[in-house]
């Protein structure tokens, strides 16, 4: 019918709008993908079971240095320029249902979601793109691409370091030198002076 028709030519056009914005090219020269400082599988298992300083165990020195390089070896991370957030809701847009409305109404809501998502790493931002991609049918509001990109790999790494971080501060508070336990033949040699001295 005429009717839809003109309401799908509407968001056509729309989505056309909100698809003009995803300028790749704009990202060309910018790193691929970050990556986070390797675990090994000791650390990986202490880092992730991690919940608050008062339950953690205390880790002794070899540990405590090997969090300490961990922190250390952690580099910048990119943050996201406007058009890489543009690109990511101009793709979105292409696919995922979402309310009609004006040129106008869809240029503001791009102000209100760089705004909103501008302090988000930009590789957590394309873990929230792959996951919003497979998810529900209709187009996310800030919150739920916000939610999406805290599973990413900054946010997983950021969360690492602060775990590190408690756990080298509660060895430096709380680490003792284990006191070493005298062998039975020390405790024998012992007892045997105390004897000759009562004796003499």
């Amino acid at each position: 019918s005429p009717a839809v028709g003109a309401q799908s030519s509407i968001h056509e056009t729309e989505t056309q709008a909100m698809s003009q914005l995803a300028k790749t090219e704009t990202t060309q020269n910018r790193p691929t993908r970050w990556s986070a400082p390797s675990l090994d599988a000791r650390l990986s298992e202490l880092l992730g079971g991690y919940t608050t300083m008062s339950s953690a165990r205390v880790v002794g020195p070899k540990t405590a240095a090997d969090l300490q390089a961990f922190v250390e070896a952690s580099e910048d991370y990119p943050m996201p320029a406007r058009p890489d957030v543009e690109a990511m809701l101009g793709l979105l847009a292409s696919i995922k249902r979402r309310r009609q409305g004006s040129d106008a109404e869809a240029s503001a809501q791009i102000e209100l979601y760089w705004h909103g998502l501008k302090d988000v790493a930009l590789d957590d931002l394309r873990h929230a793109y792959d996951v919003l991609l497979k998810g529900s049918p209709w187009f996310p509001d800030v919150s739920e691409i916000r939610k999406a990109a805290a599973g990413g790999p900054v946010s997983r790494h950021l969360r690492n370091v602060v775990a590190a971080k408690m756990l080298i501060r509660k060895h430096r508070e709380e680490w003792r030198e284990p006191v070493q336990r005298a062998t039975p033949e020390q405790v024998a040699q012992v007892k045997a002076m105390m004897g000759e001295g009562k004796g003499a």
